[in-house]
């Protein structure tokens, strides 16, 4: 594919525009950011890609922003050999055009065209060709796998002597692949179509199978049961007549034994009352202890509590003097800090003072050295020449001069020399029009003598009265001496707009305009390193301080320094106090840091006197709250010592204390009595063996309960077990395991059809694939030596890289070093890439390829790579390869080196091409590196 023209109409920022490209060589679309080189190569791509009907987010893109209109690009290019005209509109009243150039021409629109556009497009465009062999501005210079081009592996075939994809054989691969899904999924490589049915119906035969041999089986079983549940129930009714037998004889045991119990529990009864009544005599008489035992404790705690209470009233009283000495020191302490406080503010205020005097004298230094650097600045830049003259403009009236000399001297070296000898009269020789520009001019040649005269123009030789003789110089010299009066016009030209007599004087000029610019430069560079010293920056604070002026914030913050030293003196100028300001800052800084230790030492002592009140008053409060807990108790006993002594006579006078004890003696006999009763009884049913007999009627009781459940469920069972084995009988679950097992060896059949012919197309694929990829390992081995030989032409003879299957770069090595390619800076990511691109263009054939597009690269190259990058793109798209190669950049200069370039400017504020929509195109020679790109 060769593109030849591109054309946008309102296609994003671009309004109109029309590209005109080389067929073959590097062509470079250089102009501003965002003037639309990316644009056309992304117009291009939907212009091949979408329908004019499509609406999709693609479409839109294209859209300008704020206007309703519909994009339009056209293009002409070759494809196949073809010549072709597209154009497409979208969105707004859609429109496709195809116009096929050539010995037969065709025009086409709508659907027609676009049918006929894929017809061409499907059977030459390599579309993952043109899509690699692109590098876009987000790109990292990787290039996508290559072994998807039909094209590449064309080429790399006929590199390798291989016939991978030569005649059929792409058609057999096709034919097998689609054989091959016919059984298998393309991704998984799962069984699909009739192949997946059959395994399915396999299956579920087998499943209908194994269902009916279970069902079978089932009704076996069933018929086992029903006879083991009738031999269960049988048995289960002969214990049951057992167990009852002897449930009765224990029952009549359990009665006889109940008399010898009702004996045992009368005597238990009697024993109890006996037991109760021993009880309360011994809680009477142990109350009556106690009641005299608490009066007599009573007593004595409450004589021990009145002793008490008169030491603590002794001690309270002696804790007063402490107190308030204590009291008188802590304020003391507080007069001595609040003083050291006020000391302390005083020292703060000195030393801020002083702070601000230092950094008004330092601010007034800056403001004082600006000003001066100022006015130097002013004087420097009116010594600037009015009419300056730049080093290029220099260079440029050098070299006008040098090439009038040049023309000059190639004139005089043409032009013929005439010898006047002078035999007796004077000779008068001039030049015809009275003036020459050359080296020779009209003079007289005496008696006697020889001149020698170069013709540069019409010569004429007068010999006074006697003779006019005229020399011609012939037409070519006339052209010599237009063209010397044109270089002297425009030298002089030249001299005119720089208001100098000669090329001296613009020298002079020149060198007056150098170093007075350095000398403003120099200034400039002073005055903005103090700006930036406070904080200051911008051309307009440099403008600020030439004028005379300080800058805003400076001026501000002097203003503050002066008002606020003004105001600390008068505030301190109005204390009574003052004492003498500090000579600097670390005279005020020491005094400071005095008073700052004077106040923690008086705020010591405070806190020492104040702990030390803190203590008496707890010592105090803790006297005084021991005497009111002791006084509150003593009254609370005092008080309960009468209520003691009254119940005590009270309880006396009803029984004394040794009735109580009598009566308690005799209550413990009888209990011993009533305990020897019970203990006869309990051994006269220990010799029945009573808990013995009540277990065996118990269990017997239990046991003939369990067996008559065990009966009645074994009696269920065989009930419902009948019931299944009839409905068992009437289903014909043998006819239904034979009918299954025929419907299995019948899909067993096809399955195993299905199956070889699925395995022997699955083989055949898989050593297709083999073969094929093993012809791809083989590409690896062309595309590498063509990548390694361009790359030695820009890295060195160490250079080489690493290539997979995929025909992908995967690492570059250099000087004995290897580095993976995605670890590589992005400069280098770039160049490979480039690399890449030309190393595959060159393998393909010229007819079978696309352009390579590298869109705004190599903007991380060094001078020397970028150089080499531009030799080796000029030798790849030189004039004998045909490969069209289009170059973007937005940075005039960067593909400088590139011999034999051309360059369209694409410039959006030209008003000829926005009128035209064509850009200018210019050869390019090779040029020097431009260092700026």
């Amino acid at each position: 594919m060769r593109l030849h023209r591109i054309t946008l109409r309102d296609v994003k920022g671009v309004a109109d525009r029309t590209v005109d490209l080389p067929d073959r060589g590097v062509v470079v679309l250089e102009g501003p950011n965002e003037v639309g080189k990316t644009t056309l190569v992304e117009a291009f791509d939907r212009l091949l890609d979408l329908r004019c009907t499509s609406a999709s987010a693609l479409a839109r893109s294209l859209q300008p922003v704020g206007r309703d209109v519909g994009p339009f690009v056209e293009a002409e290019l070759t494809v196949a050999g073809r010549r072709i005209r597209i154009a497409k509109r979208w969105l707004r009243s859609p429109l496709v055009e195809l116009d096929v150039l050539g010995s037969a021409p065709e025009h086409l629109t709508g659907s027609a065209a676009q049918a006929r556009l894929d017809q061409l497009l499907d059977g030459a465009l390599d579309r993952t060709l043109w899509r690699a062999l692109r590098l876009t501005q987000s790109g990292d210079g990787a290039v996508a796998p290559l072994v998807g081009s039909g094209a590449l592996r064309e080429a790399l075939d006929a590199a390798v002597e291989a016939h991978t994809h030569d005649g059929d054989g792409e058609r057999v691969l096709d034919a097998v692949e689609e054989e091959y899904r016919r059984y298998f999924t393309a991704r998984a490589g799962r069984p699909t179509g009739d192949y997946r049915s059959a395994i399915e119906a396999h299956h579920r035969a087998q499943q209908e199978v194994a269902e009916a041999h279970r069902l079978l089986e089932e009704a076996n079983l069933l018929l086992d049961r029903q006879q083991a549940a009738r031999t269960e129930l049988a048995d289960a009714d002969q214990r049951l007549v057992a167990a009852r037998d002897e449930a009765r004889e224990a029952q009549q045991r359990l009665e006889e034994l109940e008399v010898v119990r009702a004996a045992r529990r009368g005597a238990t009864e009697a024993h109890r009352l006996a037991q109760e009544r021993s009880r309360a005599a011994r809680r009477e008489l142990d109350a009556r202890r106690r009641l005299v035992a608490d009066l007599d404790g009573l007593t004595t705690r409450v004589q021990e509590d009145e002793q008490a209470l008169a030491d603590l009233e002794a001690q309270a009283q002696g804790l007063a003097p402490a107190l308030t000495e204590a009291e008188d020191q802590r304020r003391a302490a507080e007069q001595a800090v609040a003083a050291a406080e006020e000391a302390l503010r005083t020292a703060r205020a000195d030393l801020d003072h002083c702070h601000d005097r230092a950094r008004l004298a330092e601010r007034q230094g800056l403001a004082d050295r600006l000003q001066r650097r100022g006015a130097q600045l002013a004087q420097a830049r009116a010594a600037v020449p009015r009419t300056p003259v730049t080093a290029e403009e220099l260079r440029a009236l050098e070299r006008q001069e040098q090439d009038l000399a040049v023309l000059t001297a190639r004139h005089e070296q043409a032009s013929a020399s005439v010898v006047v000898e002078s035999l007796g009269a004077d000779v008068d020789v001039a030049l015809v029009g009275g003036v020459e520009d050359g080296a020779d001019g009209g003079r007289r040649v005496g008696p006697a003598t020889t001149g020698t005269f170069r013709v540069t123009q019409d010569l004429e030789v007068t010999v006074p009265g006697a003779v006019r003789i005229r020399v011609g110089t012939g037409s070519d010299a006339e052209q010599r001496r237009a063209d010397l009066e044109v270089s002297h016009a425009a030298l002089q030209a030249a001299l005119d707009r720089l208001g100098c007599t000669d090329v001296d004087e613009a020298r002079e000029l020149a060198t007056r305009t150098r170093e007075s610019a350095a000398a403003v430069r120099e200034l400039e560079r002073e005055v903005e390193t103090l700006l930036a010293a406070q904080g200051t920056t911008g051309n307009g604070a440099v403008d600020v301080v030439e004028g005379g002026d300080l800058p805003g914030p400076l001026r501000r913050e002097l203003a503050a320094l002066r008002a606020r030293v003004e105001d600390e003196a008068m505030l301190r100028g109005a204390r009574q106090d003052a004492q003498p300001l500090p000579e600097d800052v670390d005279a005020a800084r020491t005094a400071e840091r005095a008073a700052a230790e004077d106040l923690s030492r008086y705020r010591r002592r405070l806190d020492v006197a104040t702990t030390s009140v803190e203590q008496c008053r707890r010592r105090a409060a803790d006297v005084v709250a021991a005497v009111d807990r002791l006084a509150y108790r003593l009254e609370a006993d005092r008080t309960r010592l009468v209520d003691l002594e009254a119940a005590v006579r009270s309880a006396r006078a009803d029984v004394q204390d040794d009735a109580l004890a009598v009566a308690a003696e005799r209550c413990a006999a009888e209990e011993s009595a009533a305990a020897a009763e019970l203990e006869r009884a309990a051994a006269a049913e220990t010799a029945a063996d009573a808990d013995r007999v009540a277990a065996r009627a118990h269990e017997a009781e239990r046991r003939s309960a369990r067996l008559t459940e065990e009966a009645d469920r074994a009696r269920e069972v065989l009930h419902t077990l009948s019931g299944q084995v009839e409905l068992a009988a009437s289903e014909g679950r043998q006819e239904l395991y034979e009918l299954a097992e025929a419907g299995l060896d019948e899909a067993e059949r096809r399955l195993a059809a299905l199956d070889r012919r699925a395995r022997a197309v699955r083989h055949l694929r898989t050593t297709l694939h083999s073969h094929r990829d093993a012809a791809h390992r083989a590409y690896v081995r062309p595309f590498t030596e063509t990548l390694d030989r361009l790359g030695r032409q820009v890295y060195g003879p160490t250079f080489a890289v690493t290539v997979d299957e995929e025909l992908s770069l995967r690492a570059r090595s250099l000087e004995g070093s290897t580095v993976p390619f995605e670890e590589l800076s992005g400069g280098a990511k770039e160049q490979l890439g480039i690399l890449a691109r030309l190393a595959v263009s060159r393998l393909v054939e010229p007819a079978q390829g696309v352009p390579v597009v590298i869109d705004d690269a190599l903007g991380y190259s060094d001078p020397a790579r970028l150089r080499r990058m531009g030799e080796v793109l000029g030798a790849t798209a030189g004039p004998d390869a045909d490969l069209q190669v289009v170059l973007l950049t937005c940075t005039p200069g960067r593909y400088a080196s590139v011999p034999g370039a051309r360059t369209i400017r694409l410039d959006p504020e030209d008003p000829v091409a926005v009128s035209s929509g064509r850009a200018d195109v210019e050869d390019r020679r090779p040029a020097s590196l431009d260092r700026s790109a």
